[in-house]
């Protein structure tokens, strides 16, 4: 998937009161975990390859879009975040 198209992704995915300034935010945050997830694929070839061989998966694409990504990690992160007292 390329930059332009995880970019339009995500904004698909912001609600229609979004903010310039949340969807900036939003924007650079899913850009700080899709570099994280980058420098730990280490040694594997490429991130599809680590999903290839990744067995402790299952269940962890919480999106519903057939693939976890790192926009599967945002939402975690999200509600989790959210979800903190």
């Amino acid at each position: 998937m390329t930059i332009k198209e995880k970019v339009i992704q995500a904004v698909q995915a912001f609600p229609d009161d979004a903010s310039i300034e949340g969807a900036m935010e939003r924007l650079l945050f899913l850009a700080k975990v899709d570099r994280g997830l980058e420098q730990a694929v280490g040694d594997i070839e490429s991130i599809a390859e680590f999903r290839e061989k990744c067995d402790f998966c299952d269940g962890t694409d919480l999106n519903k879009n057939s693939s976890v990504d790192w926009y599967d990690l945002a939402e975690f992160v999200e509600v989790w975040l959210l979800n903190t007292n």
